[in-house]
């Protein structure tokens, strides 16, 4: 079987692939998300981030099966990043208390000369959110290097109203995405399933 490569550092895009006895090895993109603009769509966006990213590690990883992907939170139209320090999670937070956004994941598989490119999207309300339980919220650390401030598993759950849409996409790595991209590789995460 082809070597498989996550290019992604994040603990919980890990963790997801590690639910199926698929060997992977990992490594980080070198890849300028910064230098993508952002032009008012966000598919396009997290589309060129992901597959950006699988083609700077193909330089050192010809044979292997490359997974990338990249996650953005979208609100009245304005895009969410990684919050640069604590006032700016802080006010992220404070943006999304009590309104409805979008949380957009590319995921892109890569083999050689073959890319291929899938996008999913959630719809999440937050609660309305009192400054002390943002303050408690960023002090767990848990947001601060996730798009948008947050994550929306763990102590995050109390963040969330509901959720319209896959809660794999909203942390990460859309499972169901993953799957269809790598079918086209000839890979089925059901053949690393437990049975």
């Amino acid at each position: 079987m082809k070597k498989i490569l996550l290019g992604s550092r994040s603990p919980r895009r890990q963790e997801i692939l590690r639910y199926f006895h698929l060997p992977f090895e990992i490594e980080s993109p070198d890849f300028d998300e910064k230098a993508v603009p952002y032009k008012d769509n966000p598919e396009d966006f997290v589309r060129e981030i992901a597959e950006g990213k699988g083609k700077s590690l193909q330089k050192h990883f010809k044979d292997h099966i490359i997974i990338t992907a990249d996650t953005v939170v979208i609100h009245s139209g304005r895009v969410f990043l990684k919050p640069t320090d604590e006032e700016d999670a802080t006010m992220m937070l404070k943006e999304l208390s009590g309104q409805t956004h979008h949380v957009y994941t590319a995921v892109s598989v890569r083999l050689k000369d073959k890319v291929f490119t899938d996008i999913g999207k959630t719809a999440v309300a937050f609660n309305h959110l009192t400054d002390i339980q943002i303050k408690r919220y960023l002090q767990s650390a848990h947001g601060k290097d996730k798009a948008g401030s947050y994550g929306g598993q763990e102590i995050g759950s109390l963040l969330i109203n509901s959720i319209d849409g896959s809660f794999y996409n909203l942390i990460g790595l859309p499972v169901n995405i993953l799957n269809r991209l790598l079918n086209q590789v000839g890979i089925d995460l059901w053949d690393y399933v437990d049975g």
